[in-house]
C-alpha cells in the first residue's frame, strides 16, 4: 500500500509540471517549474501541518517535487 501512495504523489503533480510551463512562458525553463512545484508542495505540506488537517509529511514533498520533475523532463 505504501508504494501506491508513492505513486500516486508523483502522477497527482505531472499535470503541474505540464500545465504551469504551457500557462507561464517564465516557468519554461525546466529548473523554474521543479522549484515552484516544490515550493507548493511545501506550502500545501505545511498548511496541513498548521491546520492539523492531514498528514505533513517530508515523503509527500519529495514525491511531489520528483512528479512535477518527470513531467517538465518530458515537456521540454
Amino acid at each position: 500500500i505504501t508504494h501506491a501512495f508513492f505513486i500516486e504523489n508523483i502522477l497527482m503533480t505531472v499535470p503541474f509540471g505540464i500545465l504551469a510551463p504551457l500557462c507561464f512562458r517564465r516557468l519554461r525553463p525546466m529548473w523554474k517549474c521543479v522549484i515552484l512545484g516544490g515550493f507548493c508542495s511545501v506550502l500545501t505540506e505545511l498548511s496541513q501541518y498548521v491546520t492539523k488537517r492531514g498528514y505533513c509529511e517530508v515523503d509527500d514533498m519529495l514525491t511531489n517535487t520528483i512528479g512535477v520533475f518527470v513531467a517538465a523532463f518530458f515537456y521540454g
